[in-house]
């Protein structure tokens, strides 16, 4: 896999390339609709075939020196693991991963690193054309998503099985599957697009068995009541409807972990008396390197009618 830079500059090759297909062949393969175009030269005594053929070989010429004198990009920290390479945008390895994670608290095995450096690129790369985070910087991806996310198992053991509501793009849900490989995890996203990029996801990080379903948590949950031991939520609206569809879904004692803002957590406790009235609540993790995001528990109520 290329670096960014040098994926731009492949593309504008096979552009190079797809031009270079003589005008006169271009006009037996239905390429051309005028008849005038089989003449056409960007240069008058020149046949096209050619004039595309020096463009094509001269900018090859010129990549190629460039990367040769440094000039186009610095050399990729690689990830390989898992059949396929990814760049990212800055030097990030493991040694880069370890301290980022650091303020965390999170140490991780080598396998699990590698598993963050795969997910990484592969964000960076799908987010191009999807809109799965708003986060572009490598280290910052790291500590807002990874760190945030794994910091709930410093304080609670996650087992069993985990319900990811409102998944996006995999957070908290296949990061506390990093974290906790024995967890059997479910994400529910209704985006077939953001659904195709978890399932890359868990197939080029070896997740194993992760279920991503296309089902909204009030559908969900009239099917699957009582079946999960903890439900997390991150980033998501409407909590009003989801948390009694939550609160369905999770066994006896199940938990259910909310990523908030400050002034979310400030909504949630005065205007969504439904949290205290289906869950017991218990006292917020503040994250780190954060100056106002909290991690809200719950446990689940049964006198509930």
């Amino acid at each position: 896999m290329r670096c960014f830079r040098l994926q731009r500059i492949e593309t504008r090759l096979r552009v190079l390339l797809n031009m270079g297909i003589p005008p006169p062949a271009r006009a037996r393969l239905g390429g051309d609709r005028h008849e005038g175009a089989a003449s056409a030269c960007p240069i008058r005594g020149r046949p096209a075939g050619r004039f595309w053929e020096g463009r094509i070989l001269k900018t090859i010429i010129i990549v190629f020196a460039r990367l040769q004198a440094g000039f186009i990009a610095k050399p990729c920290q690689w990830t390989p693991r898992y059949g396929r390479c990814y760049a990212t945008a800055m030097p990030l390895d493991e040694s880069a991963i370890a301290k980022l994670l650091k303020p965390f608290g999170l140490e991780l095995d080598p396998h699990q690193t590698g598993q963050v450096l795969a997910y990484v690129g592969l964000l960076l790369r799908w987010n191009r054309a999807v809109n799965l985070t708003a986060i572009r910087r490598p280290e910052e991806i790291v500590t807002r998503h990874f760190g945030e996310s794994m910091y709930l198992a410093k304080f609670v053991e996650v087992k069993g099985s985990l319900l990811d509501i409102g998944s996006g793009s995999g957070f908290p849900g296949l990061a506390l599957k990093i974290a906790q490989p024995e967890l059997r995890v479910v994400l529910l996203e209704p985006v077939a697009r953001k659904r195709a990029f978890l399932k890359e996801v868990v197939r080029t990080c070896g997740l194993g068995p992760v279920e991503v379903l296309g089902d909204r948590i009030e559908e969900f949950s009239a099917g699957h009541p009582g079946e999960f031991d903890v439900a997390t939520v991150r980033a998501l609206g409407g909590l009003e409807d989801v948390l009694p569809a939550a609160w369905r879904c999770l066994a006896e004692s199940g938990s259910i972990y909310l990523w908030l803002t400050g002034l979310a957590g400030r909504q949630l406790s005065g205007g969504f008396a439904s949290f205290n009235s289906l869950f017991t609540q218990s006292k917020p993790i503040h994250v780190p390197m954060s100056r106002d995001r909290e991690i809200w528990c719950g446990r689940k109520r049964s006198n509930v009618g």
